[in-house]
C-alpha cells in the first residue's frame, strides 16, 4: 500500500509552501501535500421546540388593559375625574350651605322666573295658563319655618310680566288655582289651600288683535319661562273690627272639607256687603278675592258680563256655585250673545262700621287715651292734682276695665266667635238649609268695577288717573252715578 502511494506522489509532485511546518521526530513531510488541522468534535447541544399553552383569562384581561392604556386620550381621564369632582363639590356646597338670595316667590323690585306648566284654550281668544315658580321645592324647604301665603282676600293684587324681545311690561291678576291632575280630558283645577301648594298661580287671559303681550304669552310653549315681579296691591279693603276677631274659612273644591262659618260677635258691627262688577277677564280680581284665604265676611254681589258662555271656564262655574250655596255670593251673569245686558244696579248703603265716626268706639278710644296720658303725668310727678294717689288708683282701675272689655271684643279667642253650629262642614249645613227664593242683591256699601274701558265708563263713568299720585280723580257717573254712588264708595280698577 505504501509503495503505491509513493509511486503516485512521485508522478504528481506539488511544490511545497515556503512556510510549511517542519515535522520533527525524523519523519520528513510528504512533498506536495498540505495537511489539514486536526478535527476536534464539539460537545453536543440539544435543542427542543415546544408549543406554549393558551393564555389564561387573567392574562387576556391584563393584555386588554395594557392595550387600552396605549390610547393617547386615556391619559386625560384622571384630570377629567378631578375636574368633575371639583365642580360637583362646588355645586353641592353652593346648594346646601351658601345663602341664596333668590329664595322668594315674588319681589316687587326684581323679576322672578316662572315656568308655564299648563295651558288650556277655553275658546278662540281665552286661555287658562298655570305658572310654577322655578326652584319651587327649594324655596318651600327654605320657608318652612317662616311661610307666609301670597294670597289674602283682604286685598287685590297683580303681577307684572315682562316681554324681553320688545321690552314691555303688562299687569295681570293671578288666581289661587293650580292643576292637581291632568289625566282626563278635563283637568282637575284645585284651589291653593296649603303651604305645600304655594308657588303656583293661574292666569285667565284674552288675546286681542292689537294686544301684543297676551298673544305672546298664549303662544309660548309648555315649560318655557316667563319673568314676573310683584305683588302690586291694587286695592285693600277698609278695616273692620271683625278682621281682628275671626277669619272666614277659605273655599274648598269639596264642600265636605269646608268648615262652617263661625258665629260673629254680637257686640261688633255687622260685616259689610260689596258689589263687584266685572266684564270678560276683568272678573279675575274678584275671583282672587273670593277664592283666597280670609275672604270677605259679608255677602258679595257679583255682576259678570261676558260675550259668550263658552269663554267662562268650567272651574269658575263650579266654584261660584259653591259660593252661592254657602251664602257668600249672589252671582248675576249677563251673556251678550243672548241679548243680556246689565241695565240697573242696587243703591248704596252706609257702611256698618264708620271708623272714627262710630261714637261707641270713638268714646272708648278717647277715654283710653286720656287715661294713659293721666298715668304718664302721675308717674313723672307733674300732676297738679292734690289727690294724685287716689287719681292714679282710679285711672289704673278704669284702664284695666277698658283693656279687658277691648280684649273680650277684639281678640280671636272670643267664645262667641267660635262656631256653635251642630254641623261639621258646609255640606251638612247645606243639606239641612232651606233654600231661599229671594235672589235680590244684598245691600252693599262698596262697589268695585273692572273690565274694558267702555264697560267701566258704562257702569261708573270714565276714570281719571292723570295725576302724580296715580289716584282716580274722575267723577262717578253711569249706572252707579244714577243710584247715588260717589268716589268715596266706588273703586275702578285699571
Amino acid at each position: 500500500m505504501n509503495q503505491r502511494i509513493l509511486r503516485l506522489v512521485r508522478n504528481y509532485a506539488v511544490p511545497a509552501k515556503k512556510n510549511a511546518p517542519k515535522l520533527t521526530g525524523g519523519l520528513q513531510p510528504l512533498q506536495g501535500i498540505q495537511l489539514k488541522k486536526q478535527y476536534i468534535p464539539r460537545p453536543n447541544q440539544r435543542v427542543t421546540y415546544e408549543h406554549q399553552p393558551p393564555p389564561s383569562p387573567y392574562e387576556l384581561k391584563a393584555e386588554k388593559v395594557i392595550r387600552k392604556r396605549r390610547n393617547p386620550w386615556l391619559r386625560f381621564i384622571p384630570s377629567l375625574v378631578v375636574i368633575g369632582g371639583t365642580v360637583w363639590l362646588l355645586f353641592s356646597y353652593n346648594y346646601f350651605f351658601v345663602e341664596d338670595e333668590d329664595l322668594e316667590f315674588l319681589n316687587p323690585s326684581e323679576f322672578k322666573k316662572y315656568t308655564i306648566t299648563f295651558k288650556q284654550q277655553i275658546d278662540e281668544d281665552h286661555y287658562l295658563i298655570e305658572l310654577t315658580r322655578k326652584n319651587r321645592s327649594k324655596i318651600l324647604n327654605s320657608m318652612k319655618l317662616k311661610m307666609t301665603s301670597m294670597w289674602n282676600g283682604h286685598r287685590l293684587w297683580s303681577v307684572e310680566i315682562k316681554q324681553p324681545d320688545i321690552s314691555i311690561v303688562r299687569k295681570y291678576t293671578p288666581l289661587p288655582l293650580y292643576v292637581a291632575s291632568n289625566n282626563s280630558e278635563e283637568p282637575f283645577i284645585k284651589i291653593i289651600n296649603s303651604e305645600g301648594e304655594e308657588g303656583k298661580m293661574m292666569l285667565y287671559i284674552k288675546t286681542y288683535p292689537e294686544g301684543e303681550m297676551a298673544r305672546w304669552i298664549s303662544q309660548r310653549p309648555l315649560y318655557s319661562d316667563l319673568e314676573l315681579r310683584g305683588p302690586f296691591v291694587d286695592y285693600e279693603f277698609p278695616f273692620h273690627p271683625l278682621d281682628k276677631a275671626t277669619d272666614r274659612p277659605q273655599l274648598r273644591n269639596v264642600l265636605s272639607k269646608l268648615p262652617p262659618d263661625s258665629e260673629l260677635p254680637e257686640d261688633m258691627p255687622s260685616p259689610d256687603n260689596y258689589n263687584f262688577f266685572g266684564a270678560g277677564t276683568g272678573i279675575s280680581p274678584f275671583l282672587q278675592c273670593l277664592y283666597s284665604p280670609n275672604p270677605p265676611k259679608g255677602k258679595v254681589n257679583l255682576f259678570h258680563s261676558a260675550n259668550t258662555e263658552e269663554e267662562i271656564p268650567k272651574v269658575f262655574n263650579s266654584l261660584n256655585y259653591f259660593l252661592q250655596k254657602t251664602s257668600r255670593l249672589n252671582y248675576y251673569r249677563f251673556i251678550r250673545d243672548k241679548g243680556e245686558m246689565i241695565t240697573d244696579v242696587p243703591a248704596s248703603v252706609v257702611s256698618n262700621y264708620r271708623g272714627y265716626k262710630d261714637l261707641k268706639f270713638v268714646k272708648e278710644y278717647e277715654e283710653k287715651k286720656l287715661l294713659k296720658q293721666k298715668m304718664e303725668e302721675l308717674k313723672s310727678g307733674f300732676s297738679t292734682d292734690d289727690n294724685s294717689s287716689m287719681a292714679a288708683a282710679e285711672s289704673q282701675v278704669k284702664l284695666a276695665q277698658l283693656q279687658d272689655s277691648e280684649k273680650q271684643r277684639v281678640e280671636p279667642s272670643l267664645a262667641k266667635s267660635k262656631s256653635t253650629s251642630y254641623f261639621d262642614n258646609a255640606l251638612q249645613l247645606l243639606l239641612f238649609k232651606r233654600e231661599s227664593d229671594d235672589n235680590s242683591p244684598a245691600p252693599a256699601s262698596l262697589s268695585l268695577v273692572c273690565g274694558p274701558e267702555g264697560y267701566i265708563s258704562y257702569i261708573s263713568g270714565t276714570p281719571d288717573f292723570n295725576n302724580p299720585e296715580n289716584i282716580d280723580a274722575g267723577e262717578v257717573s253711569g249706572l252707579l252715578g244714577k243710584k247715588g254712588w260717589t268716589k268715596e264708595n266706588v273703586k275702578r280698577l285699571q
